[in-house]
């Protein structure tokens, strides 16, 4: 299919201002919030329509297609935002404000060599590694009592072989899951499925639990040493979709926790829920003194987490220093 050169680029121009033309292509900062290294990997060929981020492409959830897909994306994204500047507004239930620009979330089973850490379960074949597993998710601080809450399991062998399996449950149903390696030397600590998950949220089955806070985490690991009233959004930006689901909480206040050197990521997310659901609770930024939520746990308990964390409520007055967060 052939396409009309100026109307393509007149198309990016207004979507993507910083863009440039060079030749029969159109090259910008990637668009998709998954993306983790946006900076000029985003291209447009002019006579096909087709794009591509070859940031997004080597990784786990690629960002491709063609110009419809493209004119979709920017069309959810146009009607989520439209909404959110006036503050008398900002949110009606959210209801029907986003899409999920990538598609419909698939499901992915769990591996078949998955085998549960929780419950009275026979051990006899790969005794080891169920130690060695069992041994590593008490070391990052999560309690006995919740793995089964969380369903989390391992595998001896097969693709994900030496691996702990954290399942991803979206409305009691598995949809997706990460593997992290239970070996401190490791090629890829984390191995995900292939399968987009920028959508998905990890513990999304407390949403909707009867919790005064929510904790925004970046992994997995870093919620569930915090506790069961936290989120992995499984990286540190956050998404439309996932936007969405957070917007279902019904408490007081959602702090946004990610690891101590996520620097500016941690106000962009803070941002993007506050205007959200800024008009009907808190939002709050949590300012590691090092490392990760996991680690702090360790060192100083659930509850002492927060005595040796700053907490700076988002707001106007702490924007300025918000920014600076390096």
């Amino acid at each position: 299919m052939k396409y009309d050169r100026n109307s393509i680029v007149d198309f990016l121009k207004r979507n993507l201002p910083r863009g440039s033309v060079a030749g029969n292509e159109f090259n910008a900062d990637c668009p998709s919030p998954d993306c983790e290294n946006p900076h000029n990997h985003f291209y447009v060929n002019l006579l096909t329509g087709r794009f591509i981020c070859f940031h997004c492409t080597s990784s786990s959830h690629p960002f491709q297609g063609s110009l419809e897909t493209l004119k979709r994306f920017f069309k959810d994204a146009e009607e989520f935002t439209k909404e959110l500047p006036s503050p008398d507004n900002i949110l009606e239930e959210v209801k029907e404000l986003m899409s999920d620009a990538k598609g419909a979330q698939e499901d992915i089973d769990l591996p078949e060599e998955y085998r549960p850490l929780w419950g009275d379960q026979d051990h006899s074949v790969g005794r080891t590694y169920f130690r060695m597993a069992s041994r590593y998710v008490l070391h990052r601080h999560i309690r006995q009592e919740e793995i089964g809450y969380y369903k989390l399991g391992y595998c001896v062998d097969g693709k994900f072989g030496g691996r702990i399996i954290c399942p991803i449950i979206e409305d009691g149903t598995i949809v997706y899951f990460t593997a992290r390696s239970i070996f401190k030397i490791a090629e890829r600590k984390i191995l995900n499925p292939l399968g987009p998950r920028g959508s998905l949220i990890y513990n999304h089955q407390c949403l909707d639990d009867d919790h005064d806070k929510l904790i925004i985490c970046e992994g997995p690991f870093s919620s569930m040493a915090v506790g069961c009233n936290a989120v992995s959004i499984l990286g540190r930006s956050i998404s439309l979709p996932q936007l969405k689901k957070i917007s279902r909480f019904k408490g007081n206040k959602i702090i946004v926790m990610l690891d101590a050197d996520a620097g500016p990521a941690s106000l962009m997310v803070a941002e993007k829920i506050h205007s959200l659901v800024g008009s009907r609770m808190l939002v709050e930024v949590a300012l590691l003194p090092h490392s990760d939520p996991s680690d702090l746990v360790g060192q100083y308990g659930r509850d002492g987490l927060w005595d040796h964390t700053e907490v700076l409520q988002f707001n106007l007055q702490n924007m300025v220093r918000l920014r600076m967060l390096k």
